[in-house]
């Protein structure tokens, strides 16, 4: 009897043991990163929009990638858009700001689209504010806008970084920021490197208008810099409403006309260090605006 209770004790633990080992077995990790683009093509300033995936060679550090997708944005709609309306409100813009306000709420009219597409509103002085967060409801956007007050200095960099990536690092589709100033940079706490390397990170472009005041001298050329790294597009735009209004109708025009390719990179090495991005078309004469590179994941 004692034996058979032996017995019986024993093939328990075996049953046990071999469950034990069979799930406490190491787990073999894969990482896979997947670099998203989006490329603007235009010839003698319009918008070519009927190229197709082999029209298009992919280098990375130099080496041609194999691209994974395709899509032109023209004819498939089905992307969601995810923006960002970045305002500086700092106290120079005081006689242009009602303007800004008024634009702005008729592009987002005219752009999103209802349970599809969603925006955010931030504004940046001294601090960078969130005003209205995401939602595809216009009127409460234009109610975010109308609550803007001029005053302070100009947090750009503060307010790039904060929207990519506390805002759109973890949104899907096409993510855009649209910033509207009047000048650089005066009291941010992170860096210019800083805020595009986090626009990189997140898949975002960013378009800049860069509003002028007649008798004021303004320098953009960071902010243009930012839209080139993100492969979005800079304006000067003079304080009218009809200038304005036509900026934000290009940068519509331009959102609608783009390509998406994606790629995943052959010899990424996730340490964290900038890999450039080189876009090749074969047709002649066309020009292509996209990110020029990345930082890769430091981990996965």
């Amino acid at each position: 009897m004692k034996l058979i209770k032996i017995s019986i004790l024993f093939v328990c633990f075996l049953v046990i043991f071999t469950s034990l080992a069979y799930t406490q077995s190491p787990v073999i990790k894969t990482r896979t990163f997947i670099v998203n683009l989006f490329i603007t093509a235009t010839k003698h300033g319009k918008y070519v929009t009927d190229l197709k995936k082999n029209d298009f060679e992919i280098f990375e550090n130099g080496v041609k990638q194999d691209i994974l997708y395709f899509r032109n944005l023209k004819t498939i709609k089905e992307i969601p858009l995810t923006m960002v309306i970045l305002v500086d409100t700092s106290g120079s813009v005081s006689d242009k700001l009602s303007l800004e306000i008024k634009t702005a709420s008729k592009f987002l009219e005219e752009i999103l689209r209802p349970k599809k597409d969603i925006a955010a509103i931030i504004e940046f002085h001294s601090e960078v504010v969130l005003v209205q967060d995401f939602t595809d409801k216009v009127e409460k956007l234009e109610e975010g806008l109308n609550k803007l007050r001029p005053g302070g200095n100009t947090a750009l960099y503060d307010a790039i970084y904060l929207a990519s990536e506390e805002k759109l690092k973890g949104e899907a589709g096409r993510k855009i920021i649209i910033v509207l100033s009047d000048g650089e940079d005066t009291c941010s706490m992170v860096s210019e490197k800083e805020a595009i390397k986090a626009a990189q990170s997140a898949d975002v472009l960013i378009y800049g208008l860069g509003v002028r005041t007649r008798g004021i001298k303004s320098n953009f050329g960071v902010l243009e810099k930012m839209c080139k790294s993100t492969g979005g597009r800079f304006f000067k735009v003079g304080v009218s409403f009809r200038e304005l209004r036509e900026t934000f109708k290009e940068i519509e025009r331009d959102i609608r006309c783009q390509y998406n390719i994606a790629y995943k990179p052959k010899d990424i090495e996730f340490k964290g260090r900038f890999r450039k991005i080189k876009v090749k078309v074969k047709r002649r004469g066309i020009k292509l605006r996209y990110r020029n590179g990345y930082f890769e994941p430091e981990e996965m």
